[in-house]
């Protein structure tokens, strides 16, 4: 018998919660495991806690434990953290809520059980976007360019996102847990560089979710620069932690502002292209703010370690 925790850190998905939790709906109890959700609420300002109250009412789910945890502040890496201290089984997996689960997860997360090992400390299962609008679909081409989409089935990686990840509480609480320092993203990257010391963590395909992205591309663009920023302060401290190839985004950024300001016509020729393609203009602002926020993530990391060397930096 396998005992694993579902957990979720939501805040205002009052859109995207019915599906999760209609997927959770068809998650088979005929396995020989037993699961518990428990979902956490970061201060959500919409209908996101009563959708959650009125499933958990009528639904038959086969958890054999539902917990809603309220939080008074939207903050990821210290709501991450709350569900690794209140977690009772000894597995945990963070998935978020905008997601959906297949058909097949449970039984693909069963069979991943089977294979794990007292070495491994995590297993990072598959997900890919669901394309609603033209953009979403050059965003799903854009992320089969990352490690994880050309990764082979049972390989060992580095770094893993927490939307389908599961994980060894033991091991994450020997690792210091979630840092306070992420307050929306960039939480997963700094614990996976301090779990790999604890054990072995895995990539596999078998339990497999869908991921649903924002409405609009300005809401993309923010979180391109929020991942960026928030790269740039993990690799501020976790130094040697972060692969050099993150730092695609910020070369191309200061490459570009080094042509602009030298060559005139690399300047004209991009805005006719950007006027007239607007899948390469998605890619070029895509890239653009992800390096932007490295870039000034890495300016300001610096500057205030600094003035506080040894101090712990709250509001990066």
């Amino acid at each position: 018998m396998y005992f694993c925790t579902i957990a979720v850190v939501i805040y205002n998905e009052q859109k995207n919660l019915p599906r999760l939790l209609n997927s959770f709906n068809k998650i088979s109890s005929h396995i020989d495991m037993e699961l518990s959700l428990m979902i956490v609420d970061n201060n959500s300002s919409d209908h996101s806690v009563e959708i959650i109250q009125s499933w958990e009412k009528r639904q038959k789910h086969p958890f054999m434990e539902v917990q809603t945890v309220k939080r008074s502040e939207n903050h990821l890496g210290k709501a991450r953290e709350q569900a690794i201290q209140s977690c009772k089984t000894p597995w945990i997996i963070f998935v978020d809520g905008d997601t959906q689960l297949e058909w097949n997860w449970s039984q693909g997360l069963y069979e991943t059980f089977k294979k794990i090992d007292d070495n491994t400390v995590g297993v990072g299962g598959s997900s890919y976007y669901i394309p609603e609008r033209k953009w979403h679909h050059w965003a799903s081409q854009l992320s089969n360019v990352f490690p994880l989409g050309r990764t082979k089935n049972n390989k060992v990686v580095d770094h893993v996102p927490t939307n389908n990840y599961l994980l060894r509480v033991e091991a994450v609480k020997k690792a210091g847990g979630f840092s306070p320092l992420y307050s929306h993203v960039g939480e997963d990257l700094d614990l996976n560089i301090r779990l790999r010391k604890e054990g072995l963590i895995y990539f596999s395909n078998e339990f497999t979710l869908r991921h649903y992205l924002p409405e609009s591309q300005k809401v993309w663009f923010q979180k391109m620069f929020n991942y960026g920023w928030a790269q740039s302060v993990v690799a501020i401290n976790n130094f040697g932690g972060v692969s050099f190839a993150k730092a695609i985004p910020v070369a191309f950024l200061i490459t570009l502002i080094f042509s602009f300001y030298f060559y005139y016509l690399a300047t004209l020729l991009t805005i006719v292209t950007l006027m007239f393609f607007p899948m390469l203009r998605f890619y070029f602002l895509t890239l653009v703010f992800y390096g932007g926020g490295e870039m000034l993530g890495l300016i300001k990391g610096f500057f205030i370690k600094s003035l506080r060397k040894g101090c712990h930096v709250q509001n990066l």
